[in-house]
Formats: structure tokens, sequence, C-alpha cells
């Protein structure tokens, strides 16, 4: 355990290397080309931008026009269970892009449903909804990892030496990272060094 002054210059380090890259949750490589998208020399998750915008925006959405949210409540239940059901990673993963962008979509659309039926008070819709969402996800999670697992198998890099072009930029990320600590740690006088404990 760090002191906090030592574990906060840590994780400034790690933030200022890692930045670029922090976000991208997938290989930088042409494979997961379309996965990924870069802004500003800033790699971000596709998917993971498409849902949590579409729950920022369907949020704020259901806050302003909520007498035109609670008109649709059936089909916005209807529309959340029909997502939920294409998450299912053995069909996702076989989507093109622009259906997967959908659905991620749809996702992000039905947790602001969720968060909406709470703040209208109807907590018996929205922990009905919660509660199916947190099942489907435990099922989702082992089948996406064999899924990720097999991922690269295909690959041309796969049997070469690591680290591989998806990983490369990390690995210099990485580098930057564990170079800030060792400048750290040496001009570091009578404050200790990020091995200490307290």
């Amino acid at each position: 355990m760090l002191p906090p002054k030592l574990w906060i210059k840590e994780r400034y380090l790690w933030w200022r290397a890692f930045r670029p890259v922090i976000f991208a949750h997938k290989p930088l490589c042409e494979h997961f080309r379309q996965h990924i998208i870069c802004i500003r020399g800033y790699y971000v998750c596709r998917s993971c931008m498409l849902l949590y915008g579409a729950l920022a925006v369907s949020s704020l959405f259901s806050l302003w026009q909520r007498d035109v949210f609670y008109a649709g409540t059936s089909v916005w239940i209807a529309v959340a269970a029909l997502t939920a059901v294409l998450s299912c990673p053995l069909w996702y993963s076989r989507f093109p892009r622009a259906v997967q962008d959908i659905v991620r979509t749809g996702l992000g659309f039905s947790m602001s449903v969720v968060l909406w039926l709470c703040f209208t008070g109807q907590w018996l819709l929205a922990g009905g909804m919660a509660a199916c969402f947190y099942a489907s996800r435990r099922i989702y999670i082992p089948l996406r990892a064999r899924i990720r697992a097999d991922a690269c198998a295909a690959c041309p890099e796969y049997h070469q030496p690591p680290p591989c072009s998806g990983f490369r930029l990390k690995k210099r990320k990485m580098q930057v990272y564990e170079k800030g600590l060792r400048a750290f740690v040496l001009g570091s006088k009578g404050g200790g060094s990020l091995d200490a404990s307290p």
C-alpha cells in the first residue's frame, strides 16, 4: 500500500503515459480497426463510445421530454429486451459492424430507460429490467471470454514473438510509464520510493 502522495504521483504517471490508449479496449491492429476510433491521436473503443453516448443523450432527453418518454414505456421495455437478446456474444460477434453499432446504441438507450424508471418511481419495472440485464451479463461473460480467446487465432502474427502490431504502441506507453517511475524514484530525496509501505 502506497502513501497517498506517492499513490497520486504513480497514478499521474500512469495516466500521462497511457491516456492515448486507455479507452481503446482492443489491440490496435488491422484486424480490430473497425472496432476502434482514433480522435486526434487518442484511441477509443467504438462500442463504448456509442453505448455511453446513447446513455447520456437519451437520459437528458428523458428528463426534457418526460411525457413523451412515459407514453412509450412499453415500447422502450420491448427495445431493451430485444437489445439484451441481440447482445448475446454468439450472435453479436457475427453481426456486421453497422448492426453492432445499432445494438450498442440500443443498450445505452436501454440503460437510460432503467434510470428513467427509477427517477419516476417505477421501482418494480426498473428492478426487473436491471435484474434481467445483470443476469444476461453474467451469462454472456464466459461466452464473450471464449470468443475473445480465439479472436487472434487466424492472425498471421499469432505465432510470432510478441508483441504483435496490435500491442506495440501499448508496449511503448508501458516503457514511458516505467521510465517515469524510475525518474521519480531516483529523484526522490527523503520521500521514500514507490515500493514503500505505510
